[in-house]
């Protein structure tokens, strides 16, 4: 099993065996994970590294596209404490939509780990955002 990184244009995946973690969610996202032909109900968590909208606008097509596929997991949204557009974003969503599956929706204090499958996910503050350590299999990565 190996750490693998995909990057699209506003956001990252990482996957390691079934463990599947986006980092961002930009405008596109959902599209550009249908055309990758990836699990149709998404990954398992969405890690945000700032509040612009390059890193936020496609929470609402990607939480959308896995409605679509009758998602049933729980997924988990982490950001920043000063992040309010992600809540935003989501509550917009579960007001308008019967969401299938429940959302976690997580405020993000720097210094947190946060453990999906073998990918272990470490949050720093910094003066743009949080940067994101990604860890699995020997290997590290980051973003932020």
């Amino acid at each position: 099993m190996s750490l693998y990184v995909v990057e699209w244009e506003r956001s990252r995946l990482l996957t390691l065996g079934p463990a599947m973690v986006l980092v961002d969610c930009g405008e596109g996202t959902a599209d550009a994970w249908t055309r990758s032909g990836l699990r149709p109900w998404g990954p398992d968590a969405v890690l945000f590294t700032g509040p612009k909208a390059a890193q936020i606008a496609g929470l609402y097509g990607l939480l959308d596209a896995m409605s679509a596929a009758d998602r049933s997991e729980p997924i988990r949204l982490l950001h920043g404490l000063d992040n309010e557009g992600v809540g935003n974003l989501v509550g917009a969503f579960l007001q308008s939509e019967q969401c299938p599956y429940p959302v976690a929706l997580e405020a993000d204090r720097p210094g947190a780990v946060l453990m999906v499958g073998g990918l272990r996910c470490a949050s720093k503050a910094t003066h743009q955002g949080l940067r994101w350590s990604i860890s699995g299999e020997g290997r590290e990565v980051s973003f932020g």
